[in-house]
């Protein structure tokens, strides 16, 4: 489970964030995960729960926003949904797509008080 070592270096980032700015805790953590990212928006929550058990995020909230795959197609250019990386261009069937989100995993925000 990879998703154990992207906690731990969310919730060291959260509680930098905290030390940077003289708060006593983390009050909650917002997150973007896109579709794409590979990781497991449930497993990386169940990690967070378990691993700011004893720090100052002991009692933070963790908010995940789950970013939806969109891919701009290298021949027609439109834009569409791609439900994997190897998904033709919906518009014209090419399979010739870019992938401009879905693969998003960064901290959008970190509250501390």
């Amino acid at each position: 489970m990879h998703e154990l070592g992207i906690a731990e270096s969310i919730l060291n980032k959260a509680l930098d964030a905290a030390t940077e700015n003289n708060a006593a805790s983390v009050k909650a953590i917002g997150l973007k995960i896109g579709a794409f990212s590979g990781v497991e928006p449930q497993s990386l929550e169940f990690a967070l729960e378990c691993i700011k058990a004893g720090t100052p995020a002991n009692n933070s909230e963790i908010n995940i926003e789950i970013i939806a795959a969109s891919g701009v197609c290298g021949e027609c250019g439109k834009t569409s949904a791609p439900d994997t990386f190897l998904s033709l261009c919906g518009h014209c069937g090419s399979p010739v797509m870019e992938i401009i989100s879905g693969k998003e995993l960064e901290i959008s925000y970190v509250d501390v008080e």
